[in-house]
């Protein structure tokens, strides 16, 4: 199992929450917000990270889960884009 993104996750956990909501909450383009929510994102972006654990009320590292939580040195296995 590898890492995946956790974003639905806490979206559907609130009441009243949508793809929308958040991406207005984390000051995001809805489609971006909308590749993240789906976990469908090629390469993950560190400032969007930010943002929709900021809006989420989470820390970055809780957006994630499989193995193991990444960590922002180790890009190239990630695949992150550069900050």
């Amino acid at each position: 199992m590898g890492t995946r993104l956790r974003v639905k996750e806490f979206v559907d956990a609130r009441d009243g929450w949508s793809i929308g909501k958040l991406a207005k909450r984390a000051r995001l383009d809805y489609s971006v917000t909308h590749r993240y929510y789906h976990d469908r994102v090629t390469a993950w972006d560190r400032e969007v990270l930010e943002k929709l654990a900021w809006a989420l009320g989470v820390n970055v590292g809780d957006l994630f889960a499989g193995e193991p939580a990444p960590k922002w040195d180790d890009r190239r296995r990630l695949g992150v884009a550069p900050a």
